[in-house]
């Protein structure tokens, strides 16, 4: 995840910086529909480590309200987070993202550093 749409914090914030079910997404900056012809039907193929920075630079995402992350929607402008490694926002077991005490405090401080 790099980064967080401002209305997604402001929400957040009414909720003590909980995840309530069904208000939040994560939107692809790179749409999937695109990602996967770029990577599976290119004439010139490339080596694995290629494929593999091509996966990870197209599948970046920020966090924003689910009526933000409609299918033909544009992402929308958002706040770049710091999190190279992604230590923040891990995947979840299926879909989604683990959102943990360290989630919420992080959210939280850069909700006081932006207001």
């Amino acid at each position: 995840m790099v980064g967080i749409a401002p209305e997604a914090l402001e929400k957040f914030a009414e909720s003590d910086f909980k995840l309530p079910s069904k208000t939040f997404g994560r939107g692809h900056i790179a749409k999937r529909a695109d990602t996967a012809p770029f990577l599976f039907d290119r004439k010139v193929r490339g080596d694995a480590d290629i494929f593999i920075k091509e996966f990870f630079l197209r599948d970046r995402t920020v966090l924003m309200l689910n009526a933000q992350n409609r299918q033909n929607a544009l992402v929308p402008n958002y706040i770049k987070i710091h999190n190279p490694h992604g230590k923040l926002f891990p995947n979840g077991s299926m879909v989604g993202w683990k959102h943990r005490n360290q989630e919420r405090e992080f959210l939280r401080e850069l909700y006081h550093r932006r207001w």
